[in-house]
């Protein structure tokens, strides 16, 4: 069902966009074509993470590219597609083999009604307005990190956090109230399938969401809160697990520097399956939640070199899950270039505490270069 339903999402995209190429005849209406071409290079100190070489060295090379196409019809229809394309290729010490792990596919595909600034509709497949970093996940030239912060990270380097992230939808209401002066109130509420490819073992493919988000916001400071429910999967003949996430988050820009973080809180229920009988909730764990945090401070020294550092923090309370009984916590740090306009070279260096003996501290540190056209 959900290959016809992006079959149609793609047909009425691209009509829209060859329409535009016939008919338009203001600047306004053109079509846009552009795109983000990402490549870093990864090491990895002694560590104890399976995704990363399990207690060996591993180096990794990563390349992604996002293409978009966009446009507007008139005044009030505009169109998004973006194709994202991931390799990465992983060279783990002792085995010398290289693993393409190509993940080719239509990230965002949508159609938006907008009447106004205060109003607007988009179905589709979109990329949801949850927290702080989810519209901006797949493109990370526009914050200054590498590895980015741990739910967002594709493929993910941190067991067991795919609950944290609300993702896709199909269908949202969104738009920007003014409040008074410099003071404006943006919002969003969506439904739909959230479409996520299989992270982590765990697939997330059939999950329903229903969310919204609120942010204030004056010139210089962002402040958002984010409430969305998926019903993830059935655990078995008669339980399905559903997720409640809750988000803060926080973007604040005060001279020469900018601070950027947020709080997920993601709480499991297990209940039985729809028309069916024999659920005895005795037999699953309940009460179970999953907590993530992320802080970072950047400062421009001038128009082309900027620093940063930030903290990450992650833990769950899930009986035998890997960071019950200590919290997964990293410290990163790391320089920006910008030789040119469309051209930025980053160096990031990461530190993994030690979580107990089980996950013993490692170092990882990180080039990269992306280019915007």
């Amino acid at each position: 069902m959900k290959s016809y339903f992006r079959i149609v999402c793609f047909f009425f995209v691209f009509f829209f966009a060859g329409l535009n190429i016939l008919t338009a005849q203001e600047e306004s209406d053109k079509v846009n074509v552009y795109g983000i071409a990402t490549a870093d290079y990864r090491l990895y100190g002694n560590n104890n993470d399976p995704a990363v070489g399990n207690g060996a060295v591993s180096n990794t090379f990563n390349i992604q590219f996002n293409l978009f196409l966009s446009g507007n019809i008139g005044s009030e229809w505009k169109y998004l597609a973006e194709l994202w394309v991931q390799n990465d290729f992983r060279f783990q010490q002792g085995i010398n083999s290289l693993i393409d792990y190509s993940q080719p596919l239509l990230h965002q595909l949508w159609i938006e009604w907008r009447p106004s600034d205060a109003f607007g509709l988009r179905f589709g497949q979109i990329l949801l307005p949850f927290a702080s970093f989810n519209n901006i996940h797949s493109r990370p030239n526009l914050y200054w990190f590498i590895d980015r912060p741990m739910p967002y990270e594709e493929p993910a380097t941190v067991d067991g956090i795919g609950p944290l992230r609300a993702e896709f939808g199909n269908l949202s209401a969104s738009g920007t109230l003014r409040l008074g002066d410099g003071l404006k109130l943006d919002y969003a509420g969506y439904v739909g399938n959230t479409d996520r490819r299989i992270l982590n073992g765990l697939d997330l493919s059939s999950a329903k969401t229903l969310g919204t988000r609120i942010a204030i916001r004056t010139e210089n400071i962002t402040l958002g809160a984010s409430a969305a429910t998926n019903l993830i999967e059935e655990l078995d003949s008669v339980a399905q697990a559903n997720y409640t996430l809750l988000a803060g988050d926080v973007k604040a820009e005060f001279g020469n520097f900018t601070l950027i973080g947020e709080f997920i809180q993601s709480l499991e229920n297990i209940e039985a399956l729809p028309r069916t009988t024999g659920f005895n909730p005795r037999n699953y764990q309940s009460g179970i939640n999953y907590q993530f945090a992320y802080a970072s401070l950047g400062y421009n020294f001038d128009e082309k070199w900027l620093g940063f550092a930030g903290f990450d923090y992650y833990r769950t309370n899930l009986t035998g899950a890997r960071f019950q009984a200590n919290p997964a916590t990293r410290i990163t740090a790391g320089l920006n270039f910008r030789p040119a306009d469309k051209v930025l070279l980053k160096a990031q260096g990461i530190y993994n505490l030690a979580s107990g003996a089980e996950n013993p501290a490692y170092f990882s540190g990180a080039v990269g270069c992306v280019v915007s056209f």
